[in-house]
């Protein structure tokens, strides 16, 4: 039974050692590497969820390109989602979900 308790305590310690340690270790060495960097024409996926005028909420999904680095700011440019023709979309810049996931996963940045 010590053996046991033993053995599941060690799992649990690797495991927390794990998440706490190496995952963010990981996670920021491998975002500032060169091709993580912010570039000009890079795209920058969003979701955004708010109220819509009533008690429900609404999500909303922008893509933005980025049009000029200077220093520390950078300038984005909305990439507006053109409608189809037998479907109107708003005059807002957000996409559909179906398209915002496609192009998300499509994208070649």
């Amino acid at each position: 039974m010590k053996k046991i308790l033993l053995i599941l305590l060690i799992i649990i310690a690797f495991y927390a050692l794990k998440q706490l340690v190496y995952k963010p270790y990981a996670w920021k060495k491998a975002i500032n590497t060169p091709e993580h960097k912010l570039q000009l024409g890079s795209f920058i996926f969003s979701k955004q969820r708010g109220h819509n005028g009533s008690q429900s909420f609404e999500n909303k999904y922008f893509i933005f390109k980025v049009t000029e680095i200077n220093g520390d700011y950078v300038r984005l440019s909305v990439i507006r989602q053109l409608s189809q023709p037998d479907k109107l979309l708003q005059s807002d810049f957000s996409t559909t979900k179906d398209s915002y996931n496609y192009l998300k996963q499509n994208w070649m940045c």
